[in-house]
């Protein structure tokens, strides 16, 4: 398996010693992907679901939906995601972001079993249920990261929560922004094309979108984004 493979090199090593050091999550270098968390404990982060993390947030969910695997074969895509520049504490950023909109389709999920969905509702849902939806939102929402923030981002690497958050703290943190983004999540569907998110010119379109979204409610939100910017270090 190609994540075993880098298993042992130096960018791998760091990043384990860091994730130790922060104490917040148990990061291994091994094999697994998003679709195995639920079946592992809470606090472990397998590396792949890292990558797929890392390519969405920095908003190529193509990638992280359809290249999971090449990631790590290809030396140019593992060194654009894996490289000096990223941290643990830039990887848990990405993580609970991905998480957060986890937990977001969960809620709508639960939701819908017990009670009546709105129809703002519905539509997050039915866009959640397309495949690879939960990257291009992570996606988009990176994407508006400078709308939100109130500032440009040189390097995106260099974002980070600027406080010693648990994961759950973290979730908590990204879901005030789902909760204000979530509406935009019809503008993405044009993103999508055969089955997936197989078209970067349509994927960026879509991104694109959803950002002049996001900048067309900033006033309405200032409050909101203005506090989330206050925990955030870039």
């Amino acid at each position: 398996e190609a994540p075993d493979y880098r298993s042992g090199d130096a960018i791998q090593t760091r990043l384990i010693e860091e994730f130790r050091k922060l104490s917040k999550l148990e990061y291994s270098a091994r094999r697994g992907g998003a679709e195995d968390l639920i079946k592992r404990k809470s606090n472990f982060l397998p590396s792949v679901t890292a990558g797929q993390a890392l390519a969405a947030l920095h908003k190529d969910p193509t990638v992280a939906y359809h290249q999971k695997t090449q990631l790590w074969i290809s030396d140019a895509l593992y060194s654009t995601y894996f490289n000096e520049q990223t941290s643990a504490k830039h990887i848990f950023f990405a993580y609970s972001l991905l998480r957060a909109i986890q937990a977001k389709k969960m809620y709508l999920l639960d939701k819908k079993s017990n009670s009546k969905l709105t129809q703002t509702e519905e539509e997050q849902l039915s866009f959640f249920r397309l495949r690879g939806s939960i990257f291009l939102f992570l996606a988009a929402i990176s994407n508006s990261l400078e709308t939100i923030l109130g500032k440009p981002i040189p390097n995106f690497f260099a974002l980070t929560f600027n406080k010693n958050f648990t994961l759950e703290q973290a979730i908590i943190q990204w879901d005030k922004i789902i909760e204000v983004t979530g509406a935009f999540s019809n503008s993405l569907i044009n993103g999508f094309s055969n089955g997936g998110l197989k078209d970067k010119t349509k994927v960026n379109a879509a991104l694109g979108d959803f950002r002049r979204y996001v900048e067309s409610t900033r006033t309405a939100n200032k409050n909101s984004f203005l506090e989330f910017s206050k925990l955030v270090k870039c």
